[in-house]
């Protein structure tokens, strides 16, 4: 009889009809059974239990956990680790949850069970993206896809890309997430499960919906009305995400009916889910944009608490979003541009686009922010929306901007000091020229990426020269300094402070008082020097050693890196808190292979600093440039220079002779290796990173080829 019950149970489970499996449990009691039976009714009733929304299930999932980690039955034992994973899922514990998972994942892949390994995966990308690791979370999804269409369960596979979709709405990339539900669209009518259809159009209309597409987006909602059920979740979420649509619309008075539906069922049906509260914050903002002040401080005020305890970090940035225009309508300036500040750095920490350019975009015309810091936050807010093509944004930024230029008017730069050319007619390059001419009066922190000869070192320079600081330009290799020093080479010491100390010194960072601070090579900062600079960055005081007293500093921070810094902060190489410091401005040089169409200005721009001067239509140099615009450009702009300065060694003046020597002269290996060892300082590590070989590789090479730093 008791074997019967668990056999019942594991079948409804299977047919996800938990409650009945709860039902048929309840039957059995537990301290009557063998270990085997009793393990195994721990692991069914935990499983159905959380599937209902019951969390209360520590003691049996881990009953069950403790009996099969001793068992060989992989399978049960991955099982219980995956169910225990998802429970501290919901209850907060991502990093815990995430090490059980991994765990699961492990026992599936011993038995190469891929079926539970994608699930595995799904929370996994889950938890990602719970943490803001939205490119990980969608990393992990196709990863689950790619498995289900191994196995031809297409229908599995549709449904986990929905998940990317949604992912990808999130991350403010819009025109892929529509191009995804479009591509399943044909296919939903196959689906025997009719949640599953419901949830596609309900999650469909929203990316259409954030694009400008309002009433496409309202008939594509509509379609899931066939597919509700009288209680169920979509419901629910269906009068939700009608109201969301109205909201992004400017509709406050049929999204603030819709969202009270929403809210009044969830409070009826789903009272635990935390979807009450997520429904309440979006009903906050239709009563604020309804100049309903006061309901909508109250409904964000009850709201915000679950949020944060469900760690719904979006939710929370928009509440934190709302206190800031809340206390701007009432003219308290310093605490509304706290709110703001706080809801950036966490849309920044979570990766999403659309909410934190939307969130720019509000700080920009709350009041709360005048001059260079207004407009920058306007262009920041407009580059994201110009990308995606949401035209109704564009229009309103730009009547904002019209008020004052887009790109301002350099500032004049001292007598004694020649401008550092930027030669481009790239649109790519020029909107990352545009955007520093913008940001450079703001005093924001810039982050300059892109890969190594892309001309980050000469935009810094260029943006300190058009910032109109009158102090100095300060240029620190952070990879240069050992953990020993930090604090005498930044902050400086008192004479006496240390053995050898036998002057007063003045750190870097005080030298760049009233200028700019320019830190290269970000990426290998120490996390000593890290923790250091974020010290500095949010009290922008220092103490030099020895010295008792903090001392006041003013200067702007540009930070540069050729290195990918989301990977080293996933690595736990980079802190995320300070990489969104330094980002308030982030700046990415495209390379060379990228801009083509620069070669030519490039290369008369290096042939005259050179001396030579090419006669308009010259054929021979048309010649010259359509071979060097079929090159790679490995090393980017550092190496076409390069290229240069060798032409006019070998060909003076003559263009028809520079374009004989580089079509019969394609780059040597050992010009190659040269050129690269050149553009990377002859650092041996970089260019075998560059190079995906091994450092003993790149020094056997600079033997072969005689090839050293002098």
């Amino acid at each position: 009889m008791v074997q019967k019950c668990l056999d019942l149970a594991e079948q409804s489970c299977a047919r996800r009809e938990f409650q009945e499996a709860v039902d048929r449990l309840r039957e059995v009691d537990p301290g009557s059974l063998p270990p085997d039976e009793r393990a195994a009714y721990h692991l069914l009733w935990a499983e159905a239990k959380l599937e209902i929304g019951d969390h209360d299930i520590v003691d049996s999932i881990t009953a069950a956990v403790e009996y099969y980690k001793n068992s060989h039955d992989n399978y049960k034992f991955g099982r219980a680790k995956f169910i225990y994973g998802r429970l501290l899922i919901y209850t907060g514990r991502h990093i815990d949850a995430r090490e059980l998972l991994n765990e699961a994942y492990a026992a599936f892949k011993r038995i190469e069970d891929r079926k539970q390994q994608a699930l595995v995966l799904n929370s996994l990308s889950l938890i990602a993206f719970l943490v803001g690791e939205l490119k990980r979370s969608a990393e992990n999804l196709l990863a689950s896809v790619e498995i289900y269409r191994d196995l031809a369960e297409f229908t599995n596979a549709d449904l986990v890309m929905g998940n990317v979709a949604t992912v990808y709405t999130v991350a403010g990339r819009l025109k892929e997430s529509i191009l995804i539900y479009q591509e399943m669209d044909s296919r939903v009518a196959t689906w025997a499960n009719k949640v599953n259809k419901a949830a596609h159009y309900i999650q469909f209309s929203f990316p259409l919906a954030l694009s400008g597409q309002t009433e496409e987006a309202l008939k594509t909602i509509d379609r899931a009305l066939p597919f509700l059920y009288e209680h169920n979740h979509e419901q629910g979420l269906y009068y939700e995400f009608v109201g969301r649509i109205h909201l992004t619309a400017g509709n406050f008075k049929k999204a603030i009916e819709a969202l009270q539906k929403g809210f009044d069922f969830a409070r009826r049906h789903m009272p635990e889910s935390g979807v009450s509260a997520r429904i309440e914050r979006c009903l906050a903002e239709a009563r604020f944009g309804a100049g309903d002040f006061e309901t909508a401080r109250r409904l964000t005020d009850e709201a915000l608490p679950i949020l944060e305890r469900e760690n719904k970090r979006v939710e929370v940035a928009a509440c934190h979003r709302l206190y800031g225009l809340l206390t701007a309508q009432r003219g308290d300036t310093d605490q509304g541009r706290h709110w703001f500040g706080k809801a950036i750095d966490l849309l920044k920490e979570t990766g999403a686009a659309y909410e934190l350019a939307v969130t720019k975009y509000l700080a920009g015309t709350s009041g709360l922010y005048t001059g260079p810091e207004r407009q920058m936050l306007l262009c920041l807010a407009r580059n994201y929306f110009d990308g995606e093509r949401i035209a109704s944004y564009i229009e309103k930024i730009d009547q904002e901007l019209s008020r004052t230029p887009l790109i301002p008017d350099k500032k004049p730069v001292p007598n004694n000091h020649i401008l550092p050319a930027i030669v481009t007619v790239n649109e790519g390059m020029k909107m990352a020229v545009a955007l520093a001419e913008h940001a450079a009066p703001s005093g924001m922190s810039i982050l300059l990426t892109g890969a190594t000869g892309t001309g980050k070192d000469l935009l810094a320079r260029y943006i300190h020269d058009v910032s109109g600081r009158t102090g100095r330009f300060v240029a620190v290799n952070t990879a240069a300094i050992p953990d020993s020093m930090i604090e005498s080479e930044l902050f400086g010491h008192r004479k006496g402070a240390f053995t050898n100390a036998d002057r007063d010194k003045t750190g870097l960072i005080e030298v760049a008082d009233g200028g700019t601070l320019y830190l290269n090579e970000i990426a290998d900062a120490s996390r000593l020097l890290q923790a250091k600079l974020l010290d500095v960055l949010e009290n922008r005081k220092i103490r030099r050693l020895g010295e008792t007293s903090e001392r006041a500093v003013n200067f702007r921070l540009i930070a540069a890196s050729n290195h990918d810094l989301e990977k080293l902060i996933a690595d736990g190489r980079f802190r995320i808190d300070l990489y969104h410091r330094l980002g308030e401005v982030p700046i990415n040089l495209p390379p060379l292979r990228e801009r083509l169409d620069d070669i030519r200005p490039l290369l008369l721009h290096f042939l005259s600093q050179a001396g030579v001067t090419v006669p308009r239509g010259d054929r021979d140099f048309d010649r010259l440039v359509a071979v060097l615009s079929r090159r790679e450009w490995p090393g980017n702009v550092r190496q076409l220079e390069a290229e240069a300065k060798r032409l006019v060694l070998i060909a003076r003046s003559n263009t028809a002779a520079m374009h004989d020597y580089v079509t019969h002269h394609a780059p040597s290996e050992r010009d190659q290796l040269r050129d690269l060892l050149e553009q990377v300082g002859w650092n041996r590590r970089e260019a075998a990173r560059r190079l995906n070989v091994s450092d003993t590789t790149i020094r056997r090479r600079m033997r072969k080829f005689k090839l050293h730093k002098d």
